[in-house]
């Protein structure tokens, strides 16, 4: 599962530790997770088919969450994710991020979007 692969490859990320720590969780943080942490979502996985009904490649589209209470450290941390995925051994393109200030929680996020293309098996 890319899924799955994707959150391992993150948390193995000598980068990501030192910055992160294992704070890497699929869809949600548990509930009062100290910052810095980042969540990983998958938004889309579309099929490719040929006319004969065999896969022959995946398309997901992830969104990861980079929280923190500082936005120079949810800056660094996005420079690391970011190199991450690209080491990831899918191809992965439209990498998409944008700023967010969270009032409730009073957090810096980076909301980070992205596609990896599967090719079937």
């Amino acid at each position: 599962m890319v899924e799955v692969d994707l959150i391992k490859h993150l948390l193995n990320d000598a980068t990501l530790q030192t910055l992160i720590s294992n704070s890497v969780y699929p869809l949600l943080a548990p509930e009062n997770s100290p910052s810095p942490y980042i969540t990983v979502q998958t938004i889309n996985i579309n099929d490719e088919t040929s006319l004969e009904g065999v896969n022959y490649s995946s398309k997901y589209t992830f969104q990861i969450d980079v929280f923190s209470s500082f936005y120079e450290q949810m800056k660094e941390i996005t420079s690391a994710v970011k190199s991450s995925v690209y080491q990831f051994s899918h191809i992965v393109y439209e990498f998409n991020s944008r700023d967010i200030y969270e009032k409730d929680t009073q957090l810096h996020r980076q909301l980070i979007e992205f596609k990896i293309n599967k090719r079937g098996d």
